[in-house]
């Protein structure tokens, strides 16, 4: 499936990079980061680094290099194919047509509306790569006080030499690799400071001593939730595969090297789109999933992900308990094997930490949630839920607000919902709990085992 995947992709690619290289960047941006996120925003730039450096079209040499990284030498292989085979049927016939019609004003009028559509592509591809070398981040942020001066200086100067002096490119970019290392050795702001792979735990983390952080990051109508105790860390689902620069910030500035247990609540992209990244460049230590199988990208990216990774790796059909760090940890499985949605096969996590509880709901429904209330797990109050799907209103759910009586309530909804289901929010407050949602930023959890304190952003 994943031949077949990379062979399509790489076809469209080929067959509308219409201008040659340059406007093919902004369709392999779109097939290898935003459809099928098999690499993040940082690698598609070095790929087109690498591609532009080595003999053969940017297009050709990108479909070697992401299948290689993909599926091997054969991924290559198929992925070069697809991309060529296109441009090789349409070249033969357009040479037909073009020297037989190129008088024809309409061919004249077809080639002049080209250009510009090209001359745009181009910008789009190259503002995005701008963007990410100037502030090592996809989109552009609310002020300038990230930005990397080196990134810059060598910007101004390659684009100086190329207008000025018509000098061969790759020269320029020989000339760039060294002032990079040059700069990078003085300290100049050419790449952002990685953290020393030794160092598990932050220093933020052990000045907070036995504390839980618990963090619901603003990925829109997604989930992903990071769990920090004083030497474990939890990942609670990894929300769509476009998330996967936003997560991996968090944890990178969080100083966050290992991640102790991943807990995918269930198969939905939403849910596990970042996770075959997360495993490939982060060091996870057990993934904890419902068992079933989900036929998609997303699924089989993981799947692979897992084969490749080190990862203990646990296929729930019964419920799962584990302590750390003062913590315990219940994860509950769904009751049967089957379901019509497959919402209902969602691990429901509950975090108990001193006198504090926690319950995360993944997208359970309605019969999910039926099954939950028959466990001891509902017997439980809880300080704060994460609601079930997004907040989406259904008849069990006053049931379960009722049984667990939460004091706070999170939900994970993004600015593409422009307003929280009037008859959940309403049910919340007749309960008289508090009402946090992930459109204004992060909601962050703190927990000394006796008290929680929650904030916004």
């Amino acid at each position: 499936m994943i031949y077949l995947e990379l062979f399509l992709s790489f076809f469209q690619i080929g067959l509308f990079s219409i201008g040659g290289g340059y406007a093919a960047m902004p369709l392999i941006q779109q097939q290898v980061v935003d459809a099928h996120a098999w690499l993040t925003m940082t690698q598609f730039a070095d790929v087109m680094t690498i591609a532009e450096m080595t003999p053969g079209p940017i297009a050709i040499n990108s479909a070697t290099f992401v299948g290689i990284q993909i599926a091997g030498i054969p991924g290559a292989i198929i992925a070069t194919l697809g991309c060529i085979c296109p441009s090789c049927v349409i070249v033969m016939l357009l040479a037909y047509l073009y020297y037989r019609f190129r008088g024809l004003n309409m061919v004249q009028g077809i080639l002049a509306g080209l250009r510009p559509a090209v001359v745009a592509m181009i910008a789009s591809a190259g503002l995005s790569l701008i963007v990410l070398s100037f502030y090592g981040q996809r989109s552009m942020p609310a002020d300038w006080s990230g930005i990397r001066y080196g990134s810059v200086i060598i910007f101004g100067i390659g684009l100086f030499v190329l207008r000025k002096w018509k000098i061969n490119p790759v020269y320029v970019m020989g000339g760039a690799g060294v002032m990079g290392v040059i700069l990078t050795m003085t300290g100049c702001g050419l790449i952002a400071t990685q953290p020393d792979s030794s160092a598990v735990l932050s220093e933020e983390r052990k000045q907070d001593g036995n504390r839980l952080m618990m963090t619901f990051l603003d990925t829109g109508k997604s989930d992903c939730i990071v769990i920090e105790l004083e030497d474990c860390v939890i990942v609670n689902d990894t929300a769509d595969a476009d998330d996967y620069e936003l997560i991996s910030d968090f944890l990178d500035e969080k100083q966050i090297t290992t991640i102790d247990y991943m807990i995918l609540s269930h198969f939905d992209k939403d849910h596990i789109g970042s996770a075959a990244m997360l495993l490939t460049n982060y060091d996870v230590n057990c993934v904890i999933m419902p068992d079933y199988e989900e036929t998609s990208l997303y699924y089989e990216a993981l799947v692979q992900a897992l084969e490749q990774s080190d990862a203990q790796q646990l296929w729930l059909y019964d419920d799962y308990s584990f302590t750390a760090s003062g913590a315990e940890i219940v994860v509950s499985a769904a009751n049967e094997t089957e379901y019509k949605d497959d919402n209902n096969y969602s691990l429901i996590t509950t975090v108990t930490y001193g006198e504090n509880r926690f319950l995360l709901m993944g997208d359970a429904m309605k019969k999910r949630t039926g099954e939950f209330l028959e466990t001891v797990l509902a017997e439980e109050h809880y300080d704060l839920i994460k609601m079930p799907h997004h907040g989406d209103y259904y008849k069990k759910l006053e049931d379960l607000i009722a049984c667990v009586r939460p004091d706070a309530a999170v939900l994970t909804v993004g600015q593409e919902r422009d307003r929280l289901e009037e008859e959940t929010v309403l049910l919340l407050q007749k309960y008289g709990c508090r009402i946090y949602d992930t459109i204004d930023g992060n909601v962050n959890v703190e927990s000394d085992g006796a008290n929680i304190s929650v904030t916004q952003g």
